[in-house]
């Protein structure tokens, strides 16, 4: 009798994390989508970005250390 409470005890407890999981995921799922539809927004209106380099050098900050 004792066993048998236990063990409904525990697959209650195992529904309830899987129902957890799922919607864990869901969401997941629904954030990766609105990033997605973001970044596709983003590429249609995107500005080009040119790198500005001082003295042929990448990092302003390496000469300022020397």
């Amino acid at each position: 009798m004792i066993g048998r409470a236990t063990l409904a005890k525990s697959r209650s407890k195992i529904i309830e994390l899987e129902k957890e999981m799922m919607n864990s995921h869901a969401e997941i799922l629904e954030i990766q989508k609105a990033y997605v539809q973001l970044e596709n927004k983003l590429e249609e209106h995107s500005i080009p970005v040119i790198s500005m380099k001082i003295n042929g050098k990448e990092n302003p900050k390496e000469k300022a250390t020397k």
